[in-house]
């Protein structure tokens, strides 16, 4: 029989010498050979770190039998790295205080209307403040004298 079909009409009983596995046997044989199986596990790891550190050893080699691209790579993430965000950071605060300095008025407008802002914010919370107390007097009077009455016993204390 020349057509490839060997493997399939003649099975090799040392490829598959279980033809019908049990499918509880596997934990079971695992409980068994606890040594055999922490040996696999342990070869596993082995394994994956193998194949991490020969990926790194590969990268590593490419790296130096280009030479004549490392300097672009360089350059590339210089102008895309983290270092290259921080320079842009501080670029931006001088572009931002150059601006500052170029158009005072303008700078001193807006200073003077966020503070104008702040305190009309400041004011409207604190007459808030007061409508409330006034709104529910008796709660206000039953919380100050339990503020009082709290401060003079930790005094006595």
């Amino acid at each position: 029989m020349g057509l490839g079909l060997d493997p399939y009409l003649n099975p090799n009983p040392y490829l598959n010498p279980n033809p019908n596995p049990n499918p509880n046997q596997g934990g079971l044989t695992r409980i068994c050979n606890r040594k055999l199986s922490a040996g696999w596990n342990s070869w596993a790891v082995m394994v994956a770190e193998r194949r991490e550190a020969m990926e790194q050893m590969r990268r590593g080699l490419v790296f130096m039998r280009n030479r004549k691209l490392v300097p672009a790579l360089q350059s590339w993430l210089g102008a895309f790295g983290p270092k290259a965000e921080r320079a842009k950071q501080k670029r931006d605060l001088g572009v931002k205080a150059l601006r500052h300095l170029l158009h005072r008025e303008l700078s001193r407008g807006w200073v003077g209307w966020h503070a104008q802002c702040l305190e009309a914010r400041r004011k409207r919370e604190s007459m808030s403040t007061s409508l409330l107390h006034l709104i529910h007097r008796e709660l206000s009077r039953g919380w100050k004298a339990w503020v009082t009455l709290a401060f003079e016993r930790r005094e006595a204390s």
